[in-house]
This record gives structure tokens, C-alpha cells and sequence, in this order.
């Protein structure tokens, strides 16, 4: 029996440590999906901004090429 106690005390450290690196790797993945987050928000901005302009570059053009015409 005493075996088997030391052995599950040493699995038990193992498993701690583990446990630890985990959650350790954990908080940064988030931190990063925050980053990723917050960039993917401000590109979507760009992407709505870019959107916008090439309508009105689309509709000037229709205008423009219908006076030409």
C-alpha cells in the first residue's frame, strides 16, 4: 500500500504541474484571441468604410460615363 501511495503522490505533483502549464497556455490564447478580437473588429470597420467608397466611385462613374455618353 505504501507503494501505491507514493506513486499517486508523484502522479499527483505530475498532474498539478501539467494542470498549471495548461492554464498558463490557456491565458495566453486568450489574451491573444482578445488581440485577434479587437484587429478583426477594426478591420471590419476598414472593410465597411472601403465598401462605402467603392459605391460612390461606382455611382460617379455611372454618372460620369453617362454624361460622356
Amino acid at each position: 500500500m505504501s507503494k501505491l501511495e507514493e506513486e499517486l503522490k508523484v502522479f499527483s505533483v505530475e498532474v498539478e504541474e501539467k494542470k498549471k502549464n495548461a492554464d498558463a497556455k490557456a491565458e495566453v490564447v486568450g489574451k491573444e484571441k482578445a488581440t485577434v478580437e479587437a484587429e478583426s473588429s477594426k478591420a471590419n470597420i476598414e472593410a465597411e468604410k472601403c465598401n462605402k467608397i467603392k459605391v460612390e466611385v461606382e455611382e460617379e462613374s455611372s454618372k460620369v460615363q453617362a454624361d460622356l455618353d
